[in-house]
């Protein structure tokens, strides 16, 4: 997932990513880059959630926990 912060008074990226990921189940792995304003993070389910699955909660997480930061649009 690539997010982008889209609101000047939004949490900087470090404390966004920290939100983001504390909101995800223990036994994902998650490795990240993280800017000021960008976040990008790759996250495995041991469990064996498929990528879909992944992408709704990495979304979920991301609206509920980091007002201000939304999923960047894919590139094309």
């Amino acid at each position: 997932m690539h997010a982008v912060r889209v609101a000047a008074d939004a949490a900087p990226g470090e404390i966004a990513v920290i939100r983001l990921i504390g909101m995800l189940p223990a036994d994902w792995v998650c490795g990240q880059r993280v800017e000021e304003d960008r976040i990008w993070l790759r996250v495995h389910s041991a469990g064996g959630a498929g990528t879909d699955v992944v992408h709704e909660r990495l979304t979920a997480a991301l609206r509920e926990g980091s007002p201000g930061w939304r999923e960047a649009a894919p590139r094309s």
